[in-house]
């Protein structure tokens, strides 16, 4: 390798120096080679002197030295003028010349031989190349490995803190999904629903529609920018504690959760399938601005006005004081979100005013009842979305006046006895998503005047005889969906619910035991106390393999003020003249919420041989 570069190398040189010289033929058949711009003249190539050299070493023949060494128009046209030579001697004067001549023909045809090995080789390693790519072996298809199945999903998990979302943007899509999966459940414009309930306030009862289908989105945006909205995910995100606490509640965020409910979440976020299932009716009439029993809250006497209705229309006096904001003439301490933990929460407090009435401390980080005896005008206290673990006797006290408490979705597993003795003004009595495994019996024993009791999802198996003995205001009761994890909806049976449980409950209005595994509905359980009850929830009973939910002949009878009932997913049938009773009957769901989800038409049903 070296030799030939060498070789390229002198032979480069040699080129460069005689760049200039080129062989002109004339018409007399001899050749005559310029150099360095000086004429000379070879004798005619068929002259047994230069037929001796007709092929050098390197095997190239004089004629492909020719095609090499072309002669030029130029020099062509400098010897045209010159007279013939017959070939048979030269003259004196071209002898030497001609020998000069030879010598550099020889001196050429030697750097051609050393620059032949170059070519060759370089030709050879071309020749290879393409050789190697023809040749290369086909790829060998690779067998993909399979995946492994996906990680189980991970255990819910405490969240002090949660994303920032624009009210604005989320009304939007809100009322996107009200107006489909919702269309004709409420007139956003006049504030009228088509299933009218007592509940309902602010023309709500009524049914005398007159907004126009093209003005429901703008109307429902500006209902929705009323209503107060806690910073939470736009969309329930079941890996966050803090959702469960937004299940019930006047606020947007509660709204939101049961909009996605009617459209089946988690497999249909806004599905138009999903309007069509027994759960759009049952969830939509949660989403309106009444709210209709779920997404509410206690209305105060004085205004019918909810405290976070208050809040949102004392929203442009509010003030931050430490990590709270005061409104409402400092009646309202919202300190909901702050990380406020057991160790802070005392200082914070300092500077909340001894008259308050409200206070959101919801989603914090608290383990335990903070100090509150000082407040003794509280009429709400709201500690939802905590931590807590432990309940003491005399946590309220001090709250003597206390109208709402809401202790739900924290880890508390037992209710002191005389936890509600000194709230003799209770009104509501939010306990969902805890762990206890019994209520006592004489929890609300001084609560006479309570209006709205929801146990939702803890660990409850029975309820004890006379648990709602004097109770003779509630309107609402709710103690679906009970049991953890694997036993969720499979630890509560009909049979823990003694005869007589619900006798003083006279003016119950919405009755609730969804996801239960209660399996029937006893006629011995209804009496002159359900003569108000308008809404029955037990939908979802078989979330297993269950025999159909049993509805006893005469259970219709004693309801004559029913307008909903919500049986579906639970394998039952409810036939017209089982309602025939029931004047004010609106909406019957039973049926499989879950049909609408299969291939329609089923593909059994495909006829082939017709297409």
């Amino acid at each position: 390798a070296n030799a030939s570069s060498s070789a390229n190398a002198s032979s480069s040189a040699n080129a460069s120096s005689s760049a200039s010289a080129s062989a002109t033929s004339s018409n007399s058949g001899k050749i005559h080679f310029a150099i360095g711009g000086r004429k000379r003249k070879k004798k005619d190539l068929s002259s047994s002197s230069s037929s001796s050299s007709s092929r050098n070493d390197a095997g190239i023949s004089a004629s492909d030295r020719e095609d090499d060494l072309k002669p030029s128009d130029e020099h062509e046209h400098e010897h045209a003028h010159e007279p013939a030579n017959d070939g048979s001697e030269h003259s004196h004067s071209h002898s030497r010349p001609h020998k000069r001549a030879e010598k550099e023909m020889r001196t050429i045809r030697r750097d051609i031989r050393s620059v032949a090995p170059l070519i060759i080789l370089l030709t050879a390693c071309v020749l290879f190349s393409a050789a190697t790519k023809s040749t290369k072996a086909p790829k060998v298809p690779t067998v993909a490995t399979p995946e492994p199945p996906p990680p189980p999903p991970p255990l819910p998990v405490f969240r002090s803190a949660g994303p920032l979302y624009n009210q604005y943007d989320v009304c939007t899509d809100f009322c996107k999904g009200a107006i489909t999966t919702c269309e004709g459940v409420v007139d956003w414009v006049t504030n009228t629903y088509a299933i009218p309930l007592s509940r309902h306030i602010d023309g709500g009862a009524g049914t005398d529609a007159t907004g126009k289908p093209e003005e429901q989105f703008d109307a429902c945006h500006n209902t929705c920018m009323g209503w107060v909205y806690w910073r939470q995910d736009a969309q329930p995100d079941f890996t966050q504690r803090f959702f469960n606490g937004y299940a019930i509640g006047d606020s947007l965020n509660c709204r939101y959760n049961h909009l996605q409910f009617a459209s089946g979440i988690p497999s249909f976020p806004y599905g138009l399938a999903a309007s069509e299932s027994e759960s759009a009716p049952q969830h939509c009439q949660h989403i309106t601005p009444d709210a209709g029993w779920v997404c509410t809250d206690y209305r105060r006497d004085s205004d019918n006005k909810t405290p976070p209705q208050l809040y949102k229309e004392a929203m442009f006096t509010k003030h931050r004081v430490g990590d709270c904001w005061l409104a409402a003439d400092d009646k309202i301490a919202d300190c909901h979100r702050k990380a406020l933990h057991d160790g802070t929460i005392d200082q914070q407090l300092l500077w909340v005013p001894d008259d308050i009435e409200y206070i959101f401390l919801h989603a914090n980080a608290l383990t335990k009842v903070p100090d509150l005896s000082r407040f003794t005008d509280l009429k709400g206290i709201y500690l939802e979305n905590n931590a807590l673990t432990v309940l003491e006797s005399d946590d309220f006290a001090s709250n003597s006046k206390l109208e709402i408490l809401n202790l739900s979705n924290n880890f508390i597993t037992e209710i002191p006895d005389d936890l509600l003795a000194s709230v003799t003004d209770l009104k509501s009595f939010f306990f969902n998503f805890n762990y206890v495994t019994a209520i006592p019996a004489t929890l609300f024993g001084t609560t006479t005047d309570i209006e709205l009791i929801s146990l939702v999802d803890n660990k409850l198996t029975e309820f004890e005889a006379g648990t709602f003995a004097g109770l003779g205001s509630l309107k609402l009761l709710a103690f679906g969906q009970q049991g953890k994890a694997a036993d969720r909806g499979k630890i509560f049976s009909a049979d823990g619910i003694p005869d007589g449980l619900f006798d003083d409950l006279v003016s119950l209005e919405y009755f609730s035991t969804f996801i239960n595994a209660v399996g029937v509905l006893k006629e011995s359980w209804f009496g002159d106390w359900s003569a108000n009850l308008e809404v029955i929830a037990i939908f979802l009973y078989q979330t297993g393999p269950v025999p159909p939910l049993v509805i006893e002949d005469g259970v219709f009878d004693k309801l004559p003020s029913l307008i909903d009932i919500a049986a579906y997913s639970s394998g039952n049938v409810i036939e017209p003249t089982d309602v025939s009773n029931n004047p004010n009957l609106l909406t019957v769901l039973y049926g499989s919420q879950f049909d609408i989800l299969a291939p329609l038409p089923e593909p059994a049903l495909y006829n082939a041989a017709l297409i």
